[in-house]
């Protein structure tokens, strides 16, 4: 008998990562599942279902990306029962594939047929005639791996020395201990604050601050130059995943056809378990987004849609997997936003999801704020101008104008100020990302320092004044204020709305603050609120700034997009990044390569 390979387990919940019970099995009837034994106990008549994130197999994936064709499941089970597998396919109804009659005190194995009408998601249920004990199981083949997989694991972190310590310390223990798995871990300390003693088990490099961008630059090069190593993982140091979800991805990546597959990780809300934030990321044309944000991950027809076809541009790095060998870039140096939506694109990957695979994550609106509106606005619109057409760029810029308005309409000003800047960096070409080594405490410091509107406690504001609401106006409404500038053409006096309090900013809309003098602007989902009122100066002062900023790129942008192709070159190499490394670590950093980047842009454009 050929030897058999495990593809994936059925994970069970645990308090340490999450307890969400319908992620990983459904109960019915007389069943339920014992936290601290981390067992399933089903009565007699009782159900257990593992069509779940963590239970379903994606058997059509699995056949497409790696052709398995052989499959065999095995339950850790004591007592007696029927299991039932069962297929899912969006479009056709549910299909049963095998049923098995086990009463036998130990692992119970069933062959389960997979022929070409098998597609979407299969799973098992359990149906117990006795008292039974479910402890496990898992999904195995006798088909063989393609290739070994070695991953090297980069954790990137600044100054979160506790959450670094516990994910290192997760990982060691339940990742690197498995005889199954080849990886090795690197910890890249962007803020110095770690010893080799705290994150025993891994490797410990201190770095300067260069972001995220230049962490995981760092990070790859170190398994780059250590040779050996297949694949790479780039993880937060907070990165909150079962560990079954990087064996599965290793499994995957083991068994691939396409030797440049990449593997993207979902995120799942924090704050609410089981809601998706994201099965991956697109950026179609001059905007980057979330796919499929908000589904029920405990429904199984979510998990049954995100098994159809999707367009796919690139992968978070709280969790991302990918073939050392397709790197022809290293990151871009944006320093954060935007990094890991253009390393794909920069490089020869072909990116997949799989059912499973998945981190958590706070909310985005967790990380809102002007310096990061500008951070935002420059890495969307160098992504633009290194990858997507002249129009698509033409339409970033009378995007970015739009935004600013409708940020000024809402009081928002230091938005609106920090966008300019973001636009601003961007009008100074390639050299204003290029010395990523001082940005942290240079030019975003500077962009932070614009910050003026007083901030006040959403506990105090709270008691004071109501939260308004988000109701449908009018079309004379609108109208009115779009011709009154939102309402600062308006003498002071005509402002009789009483102050309320606004959902964060980009959850609230221009029309709530319309004939007000003063908001409240929940600051993000911190328990803060932006003071803001109207000001009449700073209004045409900002917006001035950002339309001036608009109208320069527009004229700009042939430029500005052979200057950014030119110098992706000189921004991915090793002799760029261990210079960034050299610098910021007090050894004498060698002279910039500006003149080399405008050089490259003049030879391009001849």
């Amino acid at each position: 008998m050929s030897e058999l390979n495990e593809l994936q387990r059925l994970a069970l919940p645990n308090f340490e990562i999450c307890s969400e019970l319908e992620l990983y099995a459904r109960c019915r009837g007389a069943a339920e599942y014992v936290y601290n034994k981390s067992e399933l106990r089903i009565q007699a008549g009782g159900r257990v279902s593992f069509a779940t994130f963590y239970g379903g197999f994606s058997i059509g994936k699995w056949r497409k990306l790696a052709g398995i064709s052989r499959l065999r499941l095995r339950l850790d089970l004591l007592g007696a029962g029927q299991v039932e597998v069962w297929n899912w396919r969006a479009g056709h109804p549910s299909r049963l594939l095998v049923v098995a009659e086990t009463a036998s005190p130990g692992p119970v194995a069933i062959e389960v047929p997979v022929d070409e009408a098998v597609d979407g998601i299969i799973a098992p249920e359990f149906v117990a005639w006795e008292p039974t004990t479910f402890r496990g199981g898992a999904w195995l083949t006798s088909d063989a791996p393609r290739r070994a997989v070695k991953l090297g694991i980069v954790l990137t972190s600044f100054q979160r020395e506790a959450a670094a310590k516990a994910t290192v310390r997760r990982l060691t223990s339940g990742l690197l201990s498995d005889p199954g798995v080849d990886a090795s871990i690197v910890v890249i300390d962007n803020g110095r604050s770690l010893t080799p003693n705290d994150v025993a088990g891994a490797t410990l490099i201190p770095n300067p601050n260069l972001g995220g961008s230049g962490g995981f630059a760092r990070g790859l090069a170190h398994f780059q130059d250590l040779g050996g190593f297949t694949h790479v993982s780039f993880m937060d140091d907070d990165a909150s995943a079962e560990l079954e979800s990087l064996r599965r991805a290793i499994q995957l990546l083991r068994y691939a056809y396409d030797e440049a597959t990449a593997i993207v990780s979902g995120l799942i809300f924090q704050e609410r378990p089981g809601t998706q934030l994201e099965v991956g990321g697109q950026m179609p044309g001059d905007m980057w987004g979330p796919v499929r944000q908000g589904v029920d991950l405990r429904r199984l027809r979510s998990l049954v849609k995100n098994e159809m076809p999707l367009r796919i541009d690139y992968g978070g790095w709280w969790m991302f997997f990918f073939p050392i060998a397709y790197v022809r870039n290293l990151p871009f140096p944006f320093f954060l936003r935007g990094d890991d939506v253009e390393f794909p694109q920069a490089n020869d990957f072909k990116l997949v999801t799989l059912n499973g695979i998945a981190s958590y994550g706070p909310d985005f609106l967790r990380k809102e704020s002007p310096v990061n509106v500008a951070l935002d606005r420059r890495g969307m619109l160098a992504n633009v101008l290194l990858h997507k057409t002249p129009q698509t760029a033409v339409i970033a810029v009378l995007r970015g104008l739009t935004m600013g308005v409708s940020l000024a309409n809402r009081y928002c000003y230091d938005h609106v100020d920090a966008l300019a800047e973001g636009l601003r960096d961007v009008l100074s070409g390639p050299a204003a990302f290029e010395d990523i080594s001082g940005f942290a405490d240079g030019r975003r410091r500077e962009i932070a320092l614009r910050v003026r509107q007083p901030r006040a406690s959403l506990e105090e504001v709270g008691v004071q004044y109501p939260r308004l609401k988000r109701r449908k106006r009018s079309v004379l409404w609108h109208a009115m204020s779009l011709l009154l500038c939102n309402g600062h053409l308006l003498p002071s006096f005509l402002l009789v709305r009483g102050p309320g309090i606004l959902a964060p900013v980009w959850r609230s809309s221009s029309a709530q603050v319309f004939l007000r003098r003063k908001v409240f602007i929940q600051e993000g989902l911190e328990e803060q609120v932006i003071v803001a009122e109207r000001d009449v100066r700073r209004y045409f002062a900002s917006l001035g700034k950002v339309t001036g900023l608009s109208v320069r790129l527009l004229f700009a942008l042939p430029r500005l997009r052979r200057e950014f192709r030119a110098a992706r070159a000189w921004f991915g190499s090793r002799a760029y990044w261990d210079r960034q490394f050299r610098a910021g670590m007090g050894t004498p950093a060698l002279p910039h390569q500006s003149s080399a980047i405008k050089e490259l842009a003049v030879g391009q454009r001849r």
